[in-house]
């Protein structure tokens, strides 16, 4: 089956909005593998990990703008976005803009695609993808701290592949 490349940000948001289709699946093992594959960017700088049942967003909202008004470079990875995708990854307050969604899209696609062909449970989520895209982002981007807000919580979230500073 022939790779597909998405052209620009609605076909490729398409197909992100379209993982959410196949629902959630629990388990952590599914984005050990994808991080491995991608050579963990996530161990790269460091990370502060929020998780609770209240106030995760304004936790970590307050804690980048601390560290940013510090001077130092901030990776911030929130849940939901409120009004633009691209919302959920930012640096220095800066959110991922269409040309960087498609980008990583298309390149995580790949990497995806090749994950599911043992089988489909082994592909991504949408969450999985998101987070994916939020480590090889500040990766390059070089950030001085990252700063992650748990999806649905829980050891088996996909952002517990990081190894905090602070949770």
């Amino acid at each position: 089956m022939p790779i597909t490349h998405f052209s620009n940000y609605l076909e490729a948001k398409d197909y992100l909005y379209g993982l959410r289709c196949r629902g959630a699946k629990y388990g952590i093992e599914r984005m050990q593998r994808f991080v491995k594959v991608i050579g963990h960017p996530e161990r790269k700088f460091p990370v502060i990990h929020v998780a609770g049942t209240n106030g995760k967003g304004s936790t970590c909202a307050m804690l980048e703008s601390i560290y940013r008004q510090g001077g130092y470079k901030t990776g911030l990875f929130t849940s939901p976005h409120l009004v633009f995708q691209g919302e959920r990854i930012q640096v220095n307050r800066q959110v991922l803009n269409h040309s960087l969604i498609l980008q990583y899209t298309n390149e995580l696609k790949e990497i995806a695609d090749n994950l599911a062909k043992k089988s489909s449970d082994s592909h991504p989520t949408f969450f999985e993808f998101m987070t994916a895209m939020a480590f090889l982002h500040f990766q390059r981007e070089s950030i001085d701290i990252g700063i992650f807000e748990t999806g649905l919580g829980g050891r088996l979230d996909s952002t517990n592949v990081v190894d905090p500073e602070i949770s």
